[in-house]
């Protein structure tokens, strides 16, 4: 380990130079000496910070950072062969240009190029010299295509039934808020139908069970012991039974006991 001294003048030390002692610092002192917390962590008394980024390294890989030339493969698409002229390049009704692209045009004069456009920025292309490979990028001279993506830019110029014209600033602004608008309904509509649904969901539901409770107090399909049987109507009722009367006359004096009793 080496020696990492501070003169006790520090008046003249800069940026760089304790930029560059906190650097030998950490690399020489700070990741070789083991804390309570590493130790308790790993169960290593000798535990380092050194040691524990070997360990993890081998589990957990750190991440390269991704070529530029894979990210222009994910972020653009191949959209048309154009030609670049003093202008710039042309497409899907708009016109890019950059410095990058005006000294190709200088350089290489009016070729053909293939046009990549940006998949989340209908407002960027990148542009490729098919026969030296060389691409660069240019931006949209309308300002409101840029943060626009590509596909809600594709609606946009099918709104604007443009044909082979290069699209308005004014129109392009005004059909956006119109497009912007529309999905804002659509939305609000998917909303509203929902909540009909539920509602309906709901009431057919509460129908049920208002049904089924009805049907179990008239088949009596609940506790024997909570239901009475019910008195059935009247006019269902059958007529009282009448006493029926007996009358006895007799024949003769009925204190002689000769007498006889004949029914009525």
């Amino acid at each position: 380990m080496g020696q990492i001294s501070v003169g006790s003048n520090t008046g003249g030390t800069t940026l760089a130079k304790l930029n560059d002692l906190l650097e030998k610092y950490v690399w020489n002192v700070h990741s070789r000496t083991t804390t309570d917390r590493l130790r308790l962590k790993y169960a290593d008394p000798e535990m380092t910070p050194a040691k524990a980024w070997d360990r993890l390294v081998k589990d957990f890989p750190p991440t390269v950072p991704v070529p530029l030339e894979e990210y222009r493969k994910t972020t653009f698409a191949f959209l048309r062969v154009g030609k670049l002229d003093h202008a710039g390049v042309r497409a899907d009704h708009l016109e890019y240009r950059s410095e990058a692209l005006a000294a190709l045009y200088r350089r290489r004069g009016p070729i053909e190029v293939e046009i990549h456009a940006a998949l989340f920025d209908a407002g960027r292309v990148r542009v490729l010299d098919r026969e030296t490979g060389e691409a660069v990028e240019a931006l949209a001279t309308q300002q409101v295509a840029h943060g626009i993506t590509r596909s809600v830019w594709g609606q946009l110029v099918r709104r604007l039934n443009l044909g082979r014209d290069q699209a308005d600033a004014g129109r392009i602004a005004d059909e956006l808020a119109n497009l912007l608008k529309d999905a804002a309904d659509a939305a609000s509509k998917q909303r509203k139908s929902q909540k009909r649904a539920a509602a309906k969901a709901g009431a057919s539901q509460s129908m049920a069970a208002d049904v089924n409770g009805a049907d179990t107090s008239a088949t009596g399909t609940g506790s024997p012991n909570s239901v009475e049987p019910s008195a059935p109507p009247a006019d269902e009722r059958p007529p009282p039974v009448k006493p029926r009367q007996t009358t006895v006359s007799f024949l003769g004096d009925p204190d002689d006991g000769n007498a006889t009793q004949r029914p009525a």
